[in-house]
């Protein structure tokens, strides 16, 4: 694993999780997020799942085997595209727009 200054984390520090959340040893090349970058990656990952909670509601009941698209409430451009597994109904889809929408079950 690299981490984000470019090291292999197993060959400076013995394992991967060395640098998460407290650093077995220290690194002059660690940096911690900014407040900043923060509120970015929360605001998005919000507004995925304000998304996602949209489109799992315009989806119909899960019947196995069971396909098709609808207009996607999100973006409201895209269509999502549906499955319902044979075997045991878990959801497959995905929205047409780039990043808008996508669940595996």
């Amino acid at each position: 694993m690299v981490c984000h200054a470019g090291l292999d984390i197993g060959k400076v520090h013995g394992n991967a999780l060395a640098c998460i959340v407290e650093p077995k040893q220290p690194c002059d090349l660690r940096e911690e997020f900014t407040v900043a970058e923060i509120v970015a990656k929360r605001t998005a990952m919000e507004a995925a799942m304000k998304r996602l909670f949209q489109c799992l509601a315009v989806l119909p009941e899960p019947v196995p085997g069971a396909s098709g698209d609808v207009a996607c409430p999100a973006c409201k451009v895209g269509r999502i595209s549906y499955v319902f597994s044979s075997s045991n109904a878990h959801l497959h889809a995905h929205c047409s727009t780039d990043d808008c929408f996508n669940v595996h079950q």
